[in-house]
Protein backbone atom coordinates (compact mmCIF):
# COMPACT_ATOMS: atom_id res chain seq x y z
CA UNK A 1 0.00 0.00 0.00
CA UNK A 2 3.14 2.12 0.51
CA UNK A 3 3.98 1.82 -2.79
CA UNK A 4 0.81 3.17 -4.23
CA UNK A 5 0.10 5.80 -1.65
CA UNK A 6 3.56 7.60 -1.51
CA UNK A 7 3.83 8.77 -4.72
CA UNK A 8 0.33 10.32 -4.52
CA UNK A 9 1.07 11.93 -1.10
CA UNK A 10 4.29 12.98 -2.57
CA UNK A 11 2.13 14.96 -5.45
CA UNK A 12 0.01 16.35 -3.18
CA UNK A 13 1.82 17.73 -0.88
CA UNK A 14 4.67 19.30 -3.64
CA UNK A 15 1.34 20.91 -5.35
CA UNK A 16 0.63 22.67 -2.00
CA UNK A 17 4.08 23.21 -1.32
CA UNK A 18 4.59 25.13 -5.22
CA UNK A 19 1.08 26.62 -5.72
CA UNK A 20 1.37 29.99 -6.26
CA UNK A 21 -1.70 32.64 -7.26
CA UNK A 22 -1.90 33.80 -10.61
CA UNK A 23 -3.22 37.24 -10.33
CA UNK A 24 -5.04 36.67 -13.67
CA UNK A 25 -7.10 34.17 -12.00
CA UNK A 26 -9.90 35.66 -10.23
CA UNK A 27 -13.10 34.58 -9.46
CA UNK A 28 -15.96 36.61 -8.74
CA UNK A 29 -18.24 35.03 -6.14
CA UNK A 30 -17.17 35.87 -2.67
CA UNK A 31 -15.13 33.64 -0.40
CA UNK A 32 -15.69 32.60 3.44
CA UNK A 33 -12.43 31.11 4.24
CA UNK A 34 -12.31 29.43 8.13
CA UNK A 35 -9.21 28.16 9.49
CA UNK A 36 -7.51 27.48 12.33
CA UNK A 37 -5.22 30.03 15.01
CA UNK A 38 -2.34 27.72 15.51
CA UNK A 39 -2.72 25.96 11.90
CA UNK A 40 0.50 28.27 9.94
CA UNK A 41 -0.67 27.47 6.52
CA UNK A 42 -4.20 28.39 7.06
CA UNK A 43 -3.01 32.40 8.32
CA UNK A 44 -0.86 32.25 5.27
CA UNK A 45 -3.03 30.86 2.70
CA UNK A 46 -5.83 33.23 3.77
CA UNK A 47 -3.85 36.16 3.24
CA UNK A 48 -3.23 35.21 0.12
CA UNK A 49 -7.17 35.06 -0.55
CA UNK A 50 -7.28 38.73 -1.54
CA UNK A 51 -5.33 38.62 -4.74
CA UNK A 52 -8.04 35.93 -6.17
CA UNK A 53 -11.70 37.60 -5.13
CA UNK A 54 -13.14 40.79 -4.37
CA UNK A 55 -14.98 39.77 -1.50
CA UNK A 56 -12.99 38.01 1.12
CA UNK A 57 -14.41 37.21 4.62
CA UNK A 58 -13.12 34.63 7.10
CA UNK A 59 -13.30 33.39 10.81
CA UNK A 60 -10.28 31.51 12.93
CA UNK A 61 -11.38 29.24 15.28
CA UNK A 62 -9.37 28.11 17.96
CA UNK A 63 -6.80 25.00 17.03
CA UNK A 64 -4.48 23.59 14.88
CA UNK A 65 -5.11 21.90 10.97
CA UNK A 66 -7.83 19.78 12.77
CA UNK A 67 -9.65 22.54 14.63
CA UNK A 68 -13.19 21.36 13.15
CA UNK A 69 -13.24 18.25 15.13
CA UNK A 70 -12.77 20.30 18.50
CA UNK A 71 -14.79 23.28 17.45
CA UNK A 72 -17.27 21.37 15.21
CA UNK A 73 -20.96 23.02 16.84
CA UNK A 74 -18.95 26.66 16.40
CA UNK A 75 -17.90 25.73 12.65
CA UNK A 76 -21.46 24.80 11.84
CA UNK A 77 -23.05 27.71 13.29
CA UNK A 78 -20.69 29.38 10.77
CA UNK A 79 -21.50 27.42 7.67
CA UNK A 80 -24.99 27.60 8.59
CA UNK A 81 -25.10 31.35 8.94
CA UNK A 82 -23.05 32.54 6.02
CA UNK A 83 -25.56 30.18 3.89
CA UNK A 84 -28.22 31.82 5.29
CA UNK A 85 -26.72 35.31 4.81
CA UNK A 86 -25.43 34.48 1.05
CA UNK A 87 -29.83 33.32 0.26
CA UNK A 88 -30.83 36.36 1.27
CA UNK A 89 -28.84 38.41 -0.84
Amino acid sequence: MLAFFLPLLRADLAVSENYAVDASETVTVPIFAIGGTEDPRSTRRSRGLGGVTPAVQGRFLVGGHFFLHDQRAELLAIVRSVLAASRLS
